[in-house]
């Protein structure tokens, strides 16, 4: 299921969607360098996105880089349906009436 993120990590996952390249801890970082953070931070929130499953990483020699695994739009789609599934004990089901727009089924 999927968790929420906080708000530092939404901020690391919009920086890694707006910066379309992997980026290192060092870089992000930097980037926030008005936060404060300490690498160890940095390195906290990482993990927790990676076990999260919202970004992935890979070594480049002796440094991991850090890239998104979903889009926003596919973020937007998870929170909706853990919004519903959680507020709902029998959640809605889209249904086509053929003519491509949801119809209402009132069997």
């Amino acid at each position: 299921m999927y968790k929420d993120l906080s708000d530092s990590e939404m901020l690391i996952l919009n920086l890694l969607w707006e910066s379309k390249r992997k980026l290192s801890a060092a870089e992000i970082m930097e980037h926030f360098q008005e936060r404060k953070w300490k690498m160890t931070t940095v390195s906290t929130f990482l993990s927790r996105m990676i076990d999260k499953k919202v970004i992935q990483s890979e070594r480049k020699g002796r440094k991991f880089l850090y890239y998104p695994t979903v889009t926003q739009k596919e973020l937007k789609r998870r929170k909706a349906w853990d919004f519903v599934s959680r507020n709902y004990s029998d959640p809605p089901r889209p249904c086509s009436n053929g003519s491509g727009s949801a119809a209402v089924n009132d069997s």
